[in-house]
């Protein structure tokens, strides 16, 4: 029975599978329609196995967001400039300070940190705290 159930884990994972908006859960389509009004939605999907579930939408401008399984977003990604207000302001602030006149074109969001990508390339991590706590270019 075991194996069994090892199997049927294996055939299941990766299962992605597209979806409308109207799918994604409640918080994502709010946080869509707040940040990325009037912006052409190319595809949406899901991801799901036993253990997880995940959503992505990519914009027919290149524009990219991951949701996980209650909606809520994990990574943000921009060809050009995030929309104001994704950012927290301390994070925001941090960068205008000390990086004048670069942009952030994405954010990731875990438990413990928050990573945003500059428009050079520069990736800077802070805690939940928005201390900065490492450098990556």
């Amino acid at each position: 029975m075991v194996a069994l159930v090892a199997i049927q884990g294996v055939a299941l994972a990766g299962n992605d599978r597209p979806i409308t908006i109207a799918q994604l859960p409640t918080q994502a389509q709010q946080f869509i329609n707040m940040y990325f009004e009037g912006v052409e939605v190319s595809y949406a999907k899901v991801d799901s196995d036993l253990f997880f579930k995940e959503y992505d939408v990519i914009f027919v401008n290149g524009d990219k967001i991951e949701f996980d399984h209650n909606g809520k977003w994990v990574d943000v990604k921009s060809r050009t400039k995030l929309p104001d207000g994704i950012v927290p302001s301390a994070i925001v602030n941090y960068v205008e300070k000390q990086h004048k006149g670069l942009m952030i074109k994405g954010i990731e969001r875990s438990r413990r940190y928050y990573e945003v990508e500059l428009s050079n390339g520069l990736d800077i991590k802070f805690n939940m705290k928005y201390a900065v706590i490492g450098y990556d270019d």
